[in-house]
């Protein structure tokens, strides 16, 4: 009898935990309980939620340093061990040496190869879990590098290897990219230095290209899109016909984010400068006592506008003016993946609102005290942005297990 009972209970607990895995339909539900025990954990083994939205993956480096002078993560070794990490798959993908990039005299000298900007991973199929591309904007003195490797499970650490996209260094900076409907769409820019010296027409318009990683087998193809010259919203002032370096109109960032609908969105942040630095003074004060003074620098986040990008072929206008998300919220951050999510009542979202965060600062080194705000959320509707207070961490460790 007793026998019977426990069967009983055990089939009866078996059925309950069969109702709550079926309710798990989110990240945050699988990683709670996963948590849990090994027992709830193993029931969760084959039953991940199906979503569009994956969970961010870590760039783990070793031999590495936080950059003193950009908010990029300097690589003091040309041969780190280099690791993507998975938390909810708790897949390791091994990326390749940085040998194979090229390095500039500068850095031989000073034992740094590299330095990592941005990272973005990728499937060129509908199974998110094959064919895996990681795309990589590195910083070699004053140039970045855009680099691709196919990280797929079928090629062998001995096979994967960094293939550099050659823009002739005509792109000064990659702003932002995201791979949607099969195309890694990728926005440039130039620096004002380079208006006058660098003439390349190649990325005067939107054009495609093709980057083969392994013949016949595996390529990406990329659109690169000059958001300087080419966006026609008010916010962007014309300048003799002439590009303009995208921080003169107080554009300090811009976020690439696919809608729950499927469109391509465009978010621009603008940012004030609250206190300004002479330069001028301390070039007469180099050698003096306070020299070692700290550079105040404010800036914070007054508006962020959104924008639907058209394609330059598809109408007269590229970019499209938004005045409302409705239901849905998005989130953006200038060094990681900006998406978009339904606000449904129950997942904490605020309607037609923009989560937004910023976690690179150009000016954190040293010398430098830095004021940010910027953390928060603005609502559309209202024109105005919530702050929390006290800000969030800059850096936090993720524990997803003991």
């Amino acid at each position: 009898m007793a026998t019977l009972r426990s069967i009983w209970e055990e089939d009866i607990l078996i059925e309950i935990m069969g109702m709550i895995v079926k309710k798990v339909i989110s990240i945050s539900d699988y990683v709670r309980m996963s948590a849990v025990c090994k027992s709830w954990r193993s029931m969760l083994a084959d039953h991940k939620p199906s979503h569009d939205l994956e969970a961010p993956w870590l760039l783990r480096l070793k031999d590495c340093a936080y950059n003193d002078h950009t908010d990029s993560t300097s690589i003091a070794s040309i041969t780190p061990d280099m690791f993507l990490f998975d938390p909810i798959s708790e897949i390791d993908v091994k990326l390749p040496p940085l040998t194979t990039l090229p390095s500039s005299p500068y850095f031989e000298q000073h034992t740094i190869a590299v330095m990592v900007n941005m990272v973005h991973i990728f499937s060129i199929t509908d199974d998110s879990t094959t064919n895996l591309i990681v795309v990589a904007a590195f910083l070699d003195f004053s140039n970045e590098i855009l680099a691709f490797c196919n990280c797929d499970i079928g090629v062998t650490e001995e096979e994967r290897s960094w293939e550099i996209f050659d823009a002739g260094r005509a792109i000064s900076c990659y702003e932002t990219m995201l791979f949607n409907n099969g195309v890694l769409y990728t926005f440039v820019s130039y620096d004002d230095d380079d208006l006058n010296t660098i003439k390349d027409t190649r990325i005067s318009d939107e054009i495609n290209h093709v980057v083969v990683l392994k013949p016949g087998c595996c390529e990406v193809k990329m659109k690169l899109i000059n958001i300087v010259k080419y966006n026609t919203a008010h916010h962007i002032r014309p300048c003799d016909s002439e590009l303009h370096y995208i921080t003169d109109s107080g554009l300090k960032y811009v976020y690439l984010a696919k809608s729950i609908t499927g469109e391509l969105l465009i978010i621009w942040n603008k940012t004030d400068r609250l206190s300004e630095h002479d330069d001028a003074h301390d070039d007469e004060h180099d050698d003096e006592e306070h020299d070692d003074d700290y550079d105040l620098g404010i800036y914070h986040t007054s508006k962020l506008m959104i924008e639907r990008y058209e394609g330059f072929y598809k109408t007269g206008k590229d970019f499209e003016s938004i005045t409302s998300l409705g239901d849905q919220t998005l989130f953006v951050s200038p060094n990681s993946n900006s998406f978009s999510v339904p606000a449904r009542s129950g997942n904490g979202c605020q309607a037609n609102s923009i989560y937004f965060t910023v976690d690179a600062l150009h000016t954190l080194y040293v010398k430098s005290l830095t004021r940010y705000r910027q953390s928060g959320i603005y609502c559309i509707q209202e024109g105005r942005i919530k702050r929390p207070f006290p800000n969030p961490p800059l850096w936090f460790q993720p524990r997803l297990r003991n």
